[in-house]
């Protein structure tokens, strides 16, 4: 019998101990294992002859709700263009990004993700696959050859299954958790110049900690995200490939110190 409660109280002691990485792989089951199916039935209770609500939006929505971050749109914030399509350029801090920048950009733009993430979630690559909202892609299969994966996304845009019309991407390259932006990598960026497809910036601050992938922590502490969307960029506007690139790092790198400063205030 000794022993027996031996056990328990170590048990429950680590588990104390470990309560927010406890909390946080509960968090992440809920999010991305479960309640992508909630999210189909979500569909289903609320299509009607004249509305269907995407699986995807009702995600996300979900998912801001559940860590209790809410949204805040800064002054003289543009709209979002979806005529023509146009590639979205965010910062990257973190998981939480896929569910929050899917909300702060109003739903219209597909993402573009490794195909490791969709076997991790496979949940979530279920409904995104069905939706077409997120373009999965073989990293090694990028930089064999630069110029097929930019054919594929060409195929992509122009895919009928496809809901959003527009395409969102990080071009810091990886998780960028300062106060700084890093330097932006210019393949999508090229990209766009070379397809003439407008680029609209957007940055997002404030919500770090929410869900932390990198301490496997979860904090619910309601946190206010200022935001904010600049005007968009039409690449045919600039005579070269390297003035579009610069004006597009300018304003990435201005947008970025302007909402971080508002996160501060």
């Amino acid at each position: 019998m000794t022993n027996m409660w031996e056990w328990v109280v170590v048990t429950g002691a680590l588990l104390w101990y470990l309560r927010r990485h406890v909390s946080f792989f509960l968090v992440m089951g809920y999010l991305f294992y479960l309640e992508p199916f909630f999210a189909v039935f979500f569909r289903l209770w609320h299509c009607d002859h004249t509305r269907v609500l995407p699986m995807q939006n009702a995600w996300s929505q979900i998912c801001t709700w559940v860590c209790r971050i809410r949204l805040l749109q800064l002054p003289n914030s543009a709209a979002v263009q979806t005529s023509p399509p146009t590639i979205l350029l965010g910062n990257h801090r973190g998981i939480t990004d896929f569910f929050l920048h899917d909300c702060a950009t109003n739903y219209t733009a597909n993402f573009l993700s490794r195909a490791l993430v969709g076997v991790l979630f496979f949940p979530l690559y279920l409904i995104t696959w069905y939706e077409n909202t997120v373009w999965f892609f073989v990293r090694g299969y990028v930089k064999a050859n630069p110029e097929r994966f930019y054919q594929w996304l060409d195929e992509q845009w122009k895919c009928g299954w496809n809901i959003r019309p527009n395409l969102l991407l990080y071009p810091e390259g990886h998780r960028n958790i300062g106060d700084q932006p890093l330097r932006l990598r210019t393949g999508m960026i090229r990209y766009a110049y070379n397809r003439k497809i407008p680029v609209q910036v957007f940055i997002v601050a404030g919500y770090d900690g929410a869900l932390d992938e990198r301490h496997f922590s979860v904090d619910f502490r309601l946190r206010i995200a200022p935001y904010k969307i600049d005007t968009p960029l039409d690449p045919a506007a600039y005579e070269s490939e390297a003035a579009f690139l610069a004006i597009v790092e300018k304003r990435f790198t201005a947008l970025h110190a302007e909402v971080f400063q508002a996160a501060k205030a």
